[in-house]
């Protein structure tokens, strides 16, 4: 990407995409904002040039949570509405697409030694993955696996989730754009 280069942008003129393909929970935003205090903005917001974040939406609410007055954009333009959503898509769908090498994961932790403070890391995570290397072999061999009693509860709470976000009680509005609650969980979800 020749001439890639990122301007400085004021938080407050940036505005959410109308259709974000992407829920963020309270947990990931926690996790964003710990990133970022802890790394500081490590990405840019893909931002359009009306100032629509495109991709990075759910950065945008930790910033603004953080109460940051300016943060790092790249600035795409000339790009047509359509092309503009499949970049929303594709920045969402092609994150998702990876896989977590379990091994190199404890070898990096190991490596890392006692403060594993790591965003998006919990205790309970943390302890599975500085397991053996055999345990980890043998996760990892299941991972993917799931029973058909498994796919029905979670099609069970999708179908709660969906009833909750649908539900007119449940909504409210905020700077960052509209929250809801899980009935499920409670955790608030950012649309």
């Amino acid at each position: 990407m020749a001439g890639f280069q990122t301007t400085r942008v004021k938080v407050d003129d940036l505005k959410f995409i109308e259709k974000n393909p992407r829920r963020h929970t309270e947990i990931q935003i926690k996790e964003l904002k710990r990133s970022v205090e802890k790394f500081g903005q490590i990405r840019p917001l893909i931002v359009d040039e009306t100032n629509t974040v495109l991709a990075g939406n759910g950065l945008l609410v930790a910033l603004r949570e953080l109460e940051w007055s300016e943060a790092d954009a790249y600035i795409v333009k000339g790009l047509s509405e359509k092309d503009k959503l499949r970049l929303a898509l594709a920045d969402n769908k092609v994150a998702n697409l990876g896989l977590d090498n379990y091994p190199v994961i404890e070898e990096l932790i190991q490596e890392i030694g006692d403060d594993l403070d790591i965003p998006g890391f919990d205790d309970q995570i943390l302890r599975e993955l500085v397991a053996s290397q055999i345990v980890l072999t043998e996760t990892a061999s299941t991972y993917g696996v799931v029973s058909e009693d498994y796919i029905n509860k979670a099609t069970q709470r999708q179908e709660k989730i969906e009833n909750a976000l649908s539900s007119p009680t449940t909504p409210s509005t905020s700077d960052s754009g509209e929250i809801t609650y899980c009935e499920t969980c409670g955790q608030r979800v950012w649309s």
